[in-house]
């Protein structure tokens, strides 16, 4: 893996070292109260001095205070090349509903709305982010210009940015970061919010004393709340819109603004004249006067786009339209910049009907699966194959499982040509070519599968896969479990990624095949979520794992990162003895650009905001 990419070492983001303060029961929950809407005004003359300066990002301390925002500094009286330049319109692509679905709104909704989540982002701000120009690994304010701990670390004081508008010139308050929040912890009936189960359990009152301060209590601290409020579907909201007009128009303070879209073609957005950040050399963002998103049916017309220049972006949730074609665009678009990043990680899921809640035959297929060909044949030999679920320690991580524990573990053991066992770093550097999987796990796989009164073909299955995998581990996986089980099984791949998403939440599926999650930030509460029994995406209807709920829930209050670590490494442990999701591989994907693309975003996952494109301006 190390062949791939060499990261440096991780700065610790670990935000909430604070004395631990045990909590009772929490109170029941004061709900928001909604004000009145606020009279718009009329939207001011375009200009490129800001009314504030940007909160500035820092390194989370023990108890994240922001520091004092710095006197801006003006730019140069002569520019010079690499100077940012205003103006210009900036083509994106995407082969995905993420380009044009005609509908804007980031945050609750029903079932399987289809929200075009990526431009749709560059017309939102979030409280806090893991900045992309830090490497995703320093927490700074966006909405915030400031936030404070208690001492016992239960209460969260925030303010927010004064002088801020909304696209409708209405001015935003702390109403509206009450309404946000409350609205993402108890969404109305018919609705979901990938943040309700973990925000509800935080929020013991939430409370707003004046148009600029925001109040969090919780019932005991929490090791994870900056870390989680950086999650891209907590944008904040406007309270005085309804939610048909905000999902009609994306009416949000950020960057960009809805011009107009063609349904399933492209969706164009101009420059926020208002917009309240800077630059770090103190110059008015955003750059762009605009940007203009294409959807794509097929990946090929998308490669032939960029390879052309008819689009010069492609974000990292691209990264498929590429696979395989990687060399060749470089070779047609000189100078093209390839932005690589730790990605997700993959595997199966699997619904709590026979065969698959029998745990012998999960343990079959754990046991069986050859993760080196994942990478290998999948991936493009870009990723790894030893994964628990959080950024693994070789490549930067600073919670992961010690490599060689996970490399000794049946079912992850290989050997070299002589049948020696490959259970370190260094070995795995030296003979990676030559190595085979453990045959001692493939052997102990049948005998399981004996064991369970199970013959060869017996078992056969429809492997739903998600569209973005379908090209990459989909097939290996197919491949692999019609040799374990010596059956013919077959793949289906819903057309957009909302339909296989809701099939997953209705639970029409036997085996699923896809990213179960993203490393846009290492951070436990993020990445391992998804084992736990009241996160939304415990898909299979499994009773619950109660190892893993209880060390998920205990990562959380241990606020001493070094006691903290520990109890992860136990959750990982227990996250891979779970066979209801296996892990397979993570990934290293990339953002695509053209050279005249300046100071695009680092790469990351939907964890970390990379949306905004604020800063990217054109030579």
């Amino acid at each position: 893996t190390r062949r791939w990419l060499g990261l440096s070492g991780v700065l610790v983001i670990f935000g909430l070292i604070v004395a631990a303060c045990g909590g009772g029961e929490a109170t029941p929950v004061p709900r928001v109260q909604p004000t009145a809407a606020p009279t718009a005004t009329p939207a001011p003359t375009a200009t490129l001095e800001p009314a504030v300066a940007p909160p500035t990002a820092t390194a989370v301390p023990a108890r994240p205070l922001a520091t004092p925002t710095p006197s801006p500094v003006p730019p140069t009286a002569t520019p010079s090349p690499d100077e940012p330049r205003y103006g210009g319109i900036l083509n994106i692509g995407s082969w995905t509903t993420l380009a044009a679905s005609g509908k804007w709104r980031i945050g609750p909704a029903p079932p399987g709305f289809d929200t075009s989540t990526n431009p749709a982002q560059t017309a939102y701000n979030n409280l806090v982010i893991f900045d992309p120009y830090q490497g995703n690994k320093v927490i700074t304010g966006e909405l915030l210009s400031s936030w404070e701990f208690s001492n016992d670390g239960t209460t969260l004081t925030m303010k927010i940015v004064p002088g801020v508008q909304w696209h409708d010139g209405a001015p935003f308050t702390s109403a509206d970061v009450l309404f946000t929040l409350d609205l993402n912890a108890f969404p109305p009936e018919g609705f979901q919010s990938g943040a309700a189960v973990w925000l509800a359990p935080k929020v013991k009152e939430l409370t707003a004393p004046d148009d600029q301060t925001v109040v969090l209590e919780m019932p005991e601290a929490s090791a994870s709340i900056l870390a989680r409020l950086t999650d891209y579907l907590l944008v904040v909201l406007p309270q005085h819109v309804s939610f048909e007009e905000v999902e009609e128009k994306a009416i949000g303070t950020g960057p960009f603004m809805l011009d107009s879209f063609k349904r399933d073609i492209s969706s164009e957005w101009v420059r926020n004249p208002n917009y309240f950040l800077k630059d770090p050399a103190g110059r008015q963002l955003p750059f762009l006067d605009g940007t203009r998103w294409f959807q794509f049916s097929e990946r090929a017309l998308t490669q032939a786009a960029l390879r052309t220049g008819s689009i010069k972006y492609l974000d990292v949730h691209q990264t498929p339209v590429m696979t395989g074609s990687r060399e060749a665009i470089a070779r047609q678009v000189p100078g093209i910049v390839f932005d690589d990043k730790v990605s997700g990680f993959y595997g199966p899921v699997f619904r709590n009907v026979a065969p698959w809640n029998n745990p012998l035959v999960l343990s079959a297929i754990d046991l069986w699966l050859d993760r080196k060909e994942f990478v290998e044949v999948g991936h493009e030999g870009l990723g790894s194959w030893y994964d628990a679920g959080i950024l693994p320690q070789e490549l930067g991580g600073l919670w992961g499982l010690p490599p060689e524990e996970i490399m000794s573990r049946p079912g992850w053991r290989y050997v070299d040509a002589d049948g020696n066992p490959v259970d370190t770093l260094e070995k795995l550097d030296a003979k990676r070519d030559e190595i085979v999987k453990d045959p001692r796990d493939r052997v102990e796989a049948r005998r399981l599968l004996a064991e369970a009164g199970f013959s060869p073909g017996d078992i056969v299955a429809k492997i739903k896969v998600v569209n973005y995998a379908g090209p990459r581990g989909g097939p290996v996986f197919l491949a692999q479990m019609g040799e374990l089980f010596e059956s013919n099984w077959t793949m289906e791949v819903p057309p957009t990624i909302p339909a296989f998403y809701g099939d997953l939440f209705q639970r029409k599926f036997d085996v699923a095949f896809f990213a179960h999650g993203g490393y846009g930030i290492d951070e436990p509460s993020v990445t391992l979520k998804f084992w736990v029994s009241t996160d939304n995406f415990f898909f299979g209807g499994h009773p619950p794992q109660e190892e893993v709920d209880r060390l998920f829930a205990e990562a959380d209050r241990v606020l001493d990162a070094e006691q903290r670590r520990e109890v992860i490494w136990d959750l990982q442990r227990a996250v891979l003895d779970s066979h209801i999701r296996i892990i397979t591989n993570n990934s290293i994907d990339f953002a695509a650009h053209w050279p005249d693309v300046r100071d695009a975003p680092d790469a990351a996952t939907s964890f970390s905001n990379v949306w905004r494109l604020h800063r990217i301006w054109l030579e």
